[in-house]
């Protein structure tokens, strides 16, 4: 097993900072996007590569706590994301979050509004975590809901270097 970098190294990279909860560790970068509403997924990932991370991934309830500690509209993984980060199950894409096993870290308790039953994908729905629910949800991408849920903050992109990610500390 290689050793992950030392987390001294994530403060010296542009913009990160090391977050701890309990045996978790993420060495995470939040930016504003300097929008309210109709962000652009793959402009957040660009962020994201050019940075050197990747879009964050909350999959367990120790590191949707570090989220919990943010007081801001925070936009932390999309739908139709090219590098392969989903909610819900995309043909071609890796799935991230699933019903089974990530129900309690979701309003509503599911990662992905289905449109029908038979529905494989999500639609234009991009992952957001609600400051007002303290759980992950998804909104329309642009839709009015989520001008109007939105409007009075800016949204926040989150990365994540996934070397300096922990959860056996």
């Amino acid at each position: 097993m290689i050793e992950p970098p030392h987390p001294d190294t994530c403060k010296r990279m542009f913009g990160y900072s090391i977050y701890r909860n309990k045996n978790v560790q993420m060495c995470l970068l939040i930016r504003n996007m300097n929008m309210t509403y109709g962000v652009d997924f793959r402009r957040a990932q660009a962020h994201c590569s050019i940075f050197g991370g990747r879009i964050g991934i909350f999959d367990t309830k120790e590191k949707l706590e570090i989220l919990q500690r943010q007081t801001r509209c925070l936009w932390v993984n999309f739908i139709g994301d090219d590098s392969g980060y989903t909610w819900g199950t995309k043909q071609g894409f890796i799935q991230v979050y699933n019903e089974a096993k990530h129900s309690h870290l979701f309003f509503g308790g599911q990662p992905f509004i289905k449109m029908t039953e038979s529905d494989l994908n999500a639609g234009p729905r991009c992952g957001i975590y609600s400051n007002r629910f303290r759980l992950l949800t998804t909104e329309s991408c642009y839709s009015e809901r989520t001008e109007s849920s939105y409007k009075s903050c800016f949204i926040h992109e989150v990365c994540e270097k996934s070397l300096y990610t922990r959860d056996d500390l």
